[in-house]
């Protein structure tokens, strides 16, 4: 800039400049600028150093090197990776487990207190599936409606799901049936009511609680055919819509014990992706 002024400059106090003159001009390329940042994985298998296998971290595949003594089935070791600068690299909010064997799940749909019975994944998966929903879709990268999705997508999915079970508690609430009235008969029985509500009002009511639950239905059958996708898991989208449709919140509970390391990061009830903080990022083994 200070070279092009000083041309005009020139140009202005003397002679009109020619094309010849601004022919010296030097033109540079942009060339990326290596960055080193450390990411933390678990060895998916006993491997002796300098063996080579793919990692992806958010959604950049790079090489890893088994450093020297090696590194046993499990293990967490800390590498570097290298990646152009100019390449889009944010923290990684969202983590899939890294120390589960492909192929089957890595626990049963009904093992749901074997991480324990007070932890965060169990009570959302009982309070409100979907809440927990939302945080293994984070985790997986996928929208609200179960979809893969671009970064500015999967990072709003769980305030957006939030959002939609606010909304439907809201209209519940408000077009639901009253309570039935309780009254004891002359021989202290007790005798209940159904308080009279108009059609329309049981119309709205039914069709709000279908809607919802179709949504609910629809987007953990996705999301649990995601995580079998990623995880070569068998099964067939008859098998996931059957999970979600008999016992959705067992389903959900299982997807988050399949999608995380909760010996390594702790649950969290209202987490975008259910899973405490940490300052190390993660990357997925592949």
């Amino acid at each position: 800039a200070l070279l092009i002024s000083n041309l005009l400059h020139h140009h202005h106090l003397n002679e009109p400049a020619t094309m010849k003159s601004y022919s010296s001009i030097p033109t540079a390329e942009a060339v990326p600028v290596m960055s080193t940042q450390m990411v933390e994985l678990t060895a998916p298998a006993t491997l002796e150093a300098g063996y080579t296998f793919q990692a992806i971290y958010d959604g950049v595949t790079f090489p890893v090197t088994v450093p020297e003594g090696g590194v046993k089935q499990g293990q967490t070791m800390t590498v570097p990776l290298v990646t152009p600068a100019t390449a889009e690299i944010t923290p990684l909010t969202a983590l899939v487990a890294d120390d589960v064997a492909k192929g089957h799940w890595k626990d049963g749909l009904c093992a749901c207190c074997v991480v324990g019975c007070c932890h965060a994944s169990l009570w959302n998966a009982m309070c409100c599936p979907q809440i927990l929903m939302a945080q293994v879709l984070t985790r997986m990268h996928l929208n609200w409606c179960g979809e893969d999705a671009p970064e500015r997508e999967w990072r709003m999915t769980f305030k957006r799901v939030v959002l939609l079970v606010f909304i439907f508690y809201i209209l519940a609430t408000l077009f639901g049936p009253p309570s039935p009235d309780i009254s004891f008969d002359a021989k202290g029985h007790v005798v209940t009511s159904e308080p009279e509500v108009p059609a329309w009002q049981n119309a709205v009511y039914k069709s709000i609680t279908w809607l919802f639950g179709f949504y609910t239905l629809l987007v953990m059958s996705r999301l649990r055919y995601h995580v079998r996708s990623m995880y070569l898991i068998p099964g067939s989208i008859f098998q996931d819509v059957c999970c979600v449709f008999w016992c959705g919140c067992c389903t959900v509970a299982q997807l988050a014990r399949q999608t995380a390391n909760y010996q390594q990061r702790r649950g969290v009830c209202c987490s975008e992706n259910g899973l405490s903080p940490t300052t190390t990022n993660v990357a997925i083994v592949v």
